[in-house]
C-alpha cells in the first residue's frame, strides 16, 4: 500500500466543484457563514416591518397636522370675522392692527393645506374657499376703508364680507369633513396592510425557520459524514481489521487534515505489519540455519532484535490515533501534526535501526518523542525529565533500543499503577572515562522475584508500548556491546521507585 501524500489531493470535491471553495474553509468559518446566513434575513425582515411601521405613523401624523391645519383655518377665519365686527362698531385701531395678524396667520394656515389636493374633492374645497376669501377680504377691505373714511357706508359692505364668511365657513366644515372621511380610509387600508404584512411576515419566519433546520441539518451531515466514516475505520482497525484501505478526502479543513493523518498512519500499521511478517519468516529461516550450522547463531539472535524491536504494541497505536482524532473535533487539530511526528519518529526507529548502533543523542531523541506522546496522553499525571550533561552526545554510541525500554519499564511498572501518577528522570553525565546513564522514578518498586529474573536473564518476553523488547534483553544487548557484565544494573531506590543504570567505559565511546 503507497503511503498517503502529506499534501491534499487537489480534486477533493471534484463532485461539488461550486461547493470547493466552501468545503475547504475552516469549521470556525463555516460555522460563522451559517450563523450569518441565519442573522441576515431575520434582521432584514425586521428593518423591512420596521420601515412600514413607520410609514404607517408618518401617514397617521400626516393626517393629523391636516386635521389641525383645518380647525386652526376655521378658528382663524371667525376670530377676523369678530375682529372685522369689532372695528366696524368700534373703529379701535387695536382691533385692526389685530385683525391683520389674524389675515395673515390665515393666509400661512391656508398655504400649509394648499398641497393637499391629492383628492379632487379636497382640491375643489380648497379652491372655494380661496375663491370665496378672495371676495370676502375685498368687501372686508371697502368697509374697513369706509369705517376710515366715516362714509356711513361700513355696514353693507360688513354684512356682505360676513355672509361670504358664512359659506367660507361651510366649505372649511366640508373640507374638514372630507378630510375626516379620506383619513378613515387611510387607516382602514393601513389597517389591513399591517394585517397583511404581519400574516406574510409570520408565513415567511415559518418558512425561513423550516429552510434554516434543513441547511443545519445538510450543514451538520457535512461535517460530520467523514467523522462518521473515519470512526468507524478506526473502530474497525481497533478490532484488528488492519486493511481497511484510504478514506476519501473531501475536503481541506481539520476533518480533511485528520483524514490525511488517518491515512497515513493506517498506511504506516499496514506496512508495519508487512514488515513483522517478513521478519518472522526471516527468524523462522534463520532458526532452521541454525540446526544446521551452529555459525550462524549469532545472525539469528540478530534477527530475533530486529523483530522483537518491531513489534509494536497495537494497543498504543490505537490509544495514540484515538487521542489524535480527539484533540482534533475538540481543539481544532493544531497539535496533530506534533503528535502524528512523534509517532511517526517511533515506528521509524523501530524500523530503520533494527539491532545497529547508534549515538546518545539519537536514543535520547526518541525517549522525547516517547515521552512527548505519554505526557499529552495522561496530561499533568506523568511528567518524564532528560538532563544530558554529556559534552557531546552524538560521539556516544550505545545499542539501539537501550534507554527508551527503561523508560517504558519505570512507566508501566512504576507510575501507570499509581493514580497520582510521578516523575520519571534521564539524567546522562561523564564520570572519569565512562558516561553513565541513569533511568529513575518515584514509582512502584519492582519485585525481589523480577529483579533476579532480569539480572540472571530469565525475566519472560513483556510488551511494551513501542516494543516487547524486555530489560533482560537490554541487558544482554549491553554485555554484547561492550563485554563487560556490569555494564546494565537495576534495583530498587532507597526512596523509592526503581533506578536502572548504564555504563559505557572508554573504549565502548
Amino acid at each position: 500500500m503507497d503511503l498517503i501524500p502529506e499534501r491534499l489531493p487537489m480534486n477533493v470535491q471534484h463532485r461539488f466543484p461550486k461547493l470547493r471553495h466552501f468545503a475547504d474553509a475552516p469549521i470556525k468559518l463555516k460555522l460563522l457563514i451559517l450563523v450569518f446566513a441565519v442573522l441576515v434575513f431575520p434582521f432584514s425582515l425586521a428593518i423591512q416591518l420596521i420601515g412600514s411601521n413607520y410609514s404607517a405613523i408618518d401617514s397617521f401624523r400626516r393626517d393629523v397636522d391636516v386635521y389641525a391645519a383645518i380647525n386652526r383655518l376655521r378658528t382663524a377665519n371667525n376670530g377676523n370675522l369678530n375682529l372685522l365686527r369689532g372695528f366696524v362698531e368700534s373703529g379701535s385701531m387695536e382691533d385692526l392692527n389685530r385683525y391683520n395678524q389674524g389675515i395673515d396667520h390665515l393666509v400661512s394656515v391656508f398655504k400649509e393645506l394648499a398641497n393637499e389636493d391629492d383628492d379632487i374633492e379636497v382640491a375643489l374645497l380648497l379652491h372655494s374657499i380661496w375663491n370665496s376669501f378672495d371676495s370676502w377680504y375685498e368687501e372686508a377691505h371697502a368697509s374697513i376703508r369706509q369705517r376710515i373714511a366715516g362714509t356711513g357706508d361700513s355696514y353693507s359692505a360688513f354684512f356682505r364680507a360676513e355672509r361670504i364668511g358664512r359659506y367660507m365657513d361651510g366649505y372649511i366644515s366640508q373640507l374638514l369633513d372630507r378630510s375626516l372621511i379620506l383619513g378613515t380610509d387611510t387607516y382602514r387600508l393601513r389597517v389591513e396592510q399591517a394585517r397583511i404584512t404581519r400574516t406574510i411576515a409570520i408565513a415567511i419566519l415559518f418558512g425561513f425557520a423550516g429552510i434554516c433546520v434543513g441547511f443545519a441539518l445538510f450543514f451538520a451531515g457535512f461535517i460530520t459524514r467523514p467523522l462518521r466514516g473515519l470512526a468507524a475505520a478506526a473502530g474497525r482497525m481497533a478490532a484488528g481489521e488492519l486493511e481497511v484501505g484510504a478514506l476519501r478526502v473531501e475536503s481541506a479543513d481539520e476533518v480533511g487534515t485528520l483524514t490525511v493523518s488517518f491515512n497515513s498512519m493506517n498506511a504506516h500499521i499496514v506496512a508495519l505489519v508487512r514488515d513483522l511478517k517478513e521478519k518472522a519468516a526471516l527468524e523462522r529461516r534463520l532458526h532452521r540455519e541454525e540446526l544446521r550450522n551452529s555459525m550462524n547463531q549469532k545472525m539469528r539472535k540478530e534477527a530475533e532484535f530486529l523483530a522483537l524491536q518491531a513489534r509494536i504494541n497495537p494497543h498504543f497505536l490505537f490509544n495514540t490515533l484515538n487521542t489524535i482524532s480527539r484533540d482534533v473535533m475538540l481543539r481544532g487539530g493544531k497539535e496533530t501534526v506534533a503528535l502524528v511526528d512523534a509517532l511517526s519518529a517511533l515506528l521509524r526507529y523501530g524500523l530503520e535501526q533494527g539491532s545497529g548502533i547508534v549515538s546518545l543523542a539519537t536514543e535520547l531523541e526518541i525517549v522525547r518523542k516517547y515521552a512527548f506522546i505519554q505526557h499529552y496522553r495522561f496530561d499533568n499525571r506523568v511528567s518524564i525529565e532528560i538532563d544530558c550533561r554529556v559534552e557531546s552526545p552524538e560521539s556516544v554510541r550505545l545499542p539501539a533500543f537501550s534507554i527508551q525500554p527503561l523508560v517504558e519499564n519505570a512507566f508501566i511498572h512504576g507510575l501507570e499503577p499509581k493514580l497520582d501518577g510521578g516523575i520519571i528522570r534521564v539524567e546522562a553525565f561523564a564520570r572519569g572515562q565512562a558516561v553513565r546513564i541513569r533511568v529513575s522514578d518515584n514509582g512502584i518498586c519492582l519485585d525481589a522475584a523480577r529483579l533476579n529474573a532480569i539480572r540472571h536473564s530469565r525475566e519472560k518476553e513483556s510488551w511494551g508500548h513501542t516494543s516487547s523488547i524486555g530489560l533482560s534483553n537490554v541487558r544482554d544487548r549491553l554485555k554484547l556491546f561492550t563485554g563487560d557484565r556490569e555494564s546494565f544494573s537495576i534495583r530498587n531506590a532507597d526512596s523509592g521507585g526503581t533506578l536502572a543504570e548504564i555504563v559505557l567505559s572508554g573504549g565502548d565511546l
